[in-house]
C-alpha cells in the first residue's frame, strides 16, 4: 500500500490564506507608498517634496527646524517638511530658467533657500534634465557651487548621479570640484 506525501488539505488551505494575507499586506503598503506624492514613489523612481526640494518648517525666529526627515527616507536628521509641498525655487526650476530668473529679480535671496533633504536651488538642478537648465544662471547669481544635502551630495554629485551633463559641465566651469 503507497502512502502519499502530500500533505492533508487543511495545511495547504492555511498556506493559502497566509499567502493570500501577505499578498494583501503588500498591495496595502504600494497602494499607499504610490497615494503620497510627497513621498518616495519605487515605480516611478522619484521622490516627493516630502523628500527633496520641499517647504520646511520653520521655529517663531524662522530658523529651520531639524528632526526625523520625511518617511524617514534618510536617517539623518535634517530640514522637517512642512507639508505643504515644493518650495517656491524648486517650482521654478521644475518650469524653467525663465521662471527662476523672474523669480530671482523678485527675492534674489531665493538662490540660498533651503528645502527638504538640505536641499539648495543647485541640488534641485541635479534631479531633472530640465532643471539642469538653470544651473549656470543660479552660479551667476552666487549660488554655492560647494554645499552639501543632508545626504552628503553636492550639486555635482547629484549632476553625475542623474547623468545630466549640462548642469555638470556648468558646475565644473564655475570650480566644482
Amino acid at each position: 500500500r503507497m502512502i502519499s506525501k502530500r500533505r492533508p488539505a487543511v495545511l495547504n488551505f492555511e498556506r493559502t490564506i497566509v499567502t493570500a494575507h501577505f499578498l494583501l499586506l503588500l498591495v496595502a503598503n504600494v497602494a499607499f507608498a504610490m497615494s503620497d506624492p510627497d513621498g518616495f514613489d519605487a515605480a516611478a523612481d522619484t521622490v516627493g517634496a516630502g523628500i527633496y526640494g520641499g517647504n520646511v518648517k520653520r521655529d517663531e525666529q524662522g530658523n529651520i527646524i531639524i528632526g526625523r526627515q520625511y518617511q524617514n527616507h534618510n536617517p539623518v536628521p535634517g530640514p522637517v517638511y512642512a507639508g505643504t509641498g515644493y518650495a517656491e525655487i524648486a517650482q521654478a526650476i521644475h518650469t524653467g530658467p525663465e521662471a527662476v530668473r523672474a523669480l530671482l529679480r523678485r527675492r534674489p535671496d531665493a538662490v540660498h533657500d533651503i528645502t527638504t533633504g538640505g536641499a539648495l536651488p543647485l541640488h534641485i538642478c541635479g534631479m531633472s534634465r530640465k532643471g539642469q537648465l538653470s544651473t549656470s544662471l543660479l552660479i551667476e547669481a552666487g549660488a554655492n557651487i560647494e554645499a552639501i544635502d543632508t545626504y552628503g551630495y553636492t550639486a555635482l554629485h547629484r549632476m553625475a548621479s542623474n547623468n545630466l551633463d549640462v548642469g555638470a559641465e556648468a558646475l565644473l566651469a564655475a570650480g566644482a570640484d
